[in-house]
């Protein structure tokens, strides 16, 4: 499943788990705030580079990486040739008119291209910030660290059993497409 526990006696894994709670934090505020694709394409590497400080294995964030990036690709096509919001500084198009269809349509535009990268490491920093913390923290830790912030119990309730059963629901799912297979 997507939910491990990594041990590691990394300093990034031994920090308490209010301070990874509160880097989530900060770096969700950031992802919302900041607008430079360079900024957040910054951002998603130094998530990444502080998992790896954390004792998370390239596999596992690679295998995190791969699913989010088609979606990402998408991203950054879809806002390259449809995005005129921003500006229309062509790089690449339009399409020969010779094409059926599509002659002389379909451009991709700089600011567009800029926007879905943008949006691209913003999903990117996304998919990988709670895994940063889920992966490195014991969860005992965790949910004692969530009760001293003061997140009702109900709340915290909710939070730990989904982290504790998702990898028995991913499990039984695959028991059960290997069963019908």
């Amino acid at each position: 499943g997507f939910i491990e526990y990594f041990s590691s006696d990394s300093a990034a894994a031994r920090l308490d788990a209010r301070v990874k709670l509160v880097l989530v934090i900060c770096i969700l505020v950031l992802v919302f705030t900041w607008k430079s694709p360079i900024y957040l394409g910054l951002l998603a590497l130094g998530i990444i580079v502080f998992s790896l400080m954390g004792g998370i294995p390239f596999s596992y964030l690679r295998k995190l990486i791969l699913v989010t990036l088609p979606f990402g690709i998408i991203l950054t096509l879809v806002h390259g040739f449809f995005n005129r919001w921003y500006g229309e500084t062509a790089i690449l198009g339009p399409l020969p008119d010779w094409i059926p269809l599509l002659g002389g349509m379909l451009t991709m535009y700089k600011e567009g291209t800029l926007f879905g990268l943008g949006m691209a490491f913003r999903t990117f920093s996304l998919m990988l910030a709670m895994p940063m913390v889920i992966s490195t923290t014991d969860m005992n830790k965790l949910v004692l660290g969530l009760i001293d912030y003061k997140v009702p119990y109900k709340i915290t309730f909710v939070f730990t059993m989904a982290l504790r059963f998702a990898p028995l629901l991913i499990e039984e799912l695959n028991a059960i497409r290997d069963a019908q297979a």
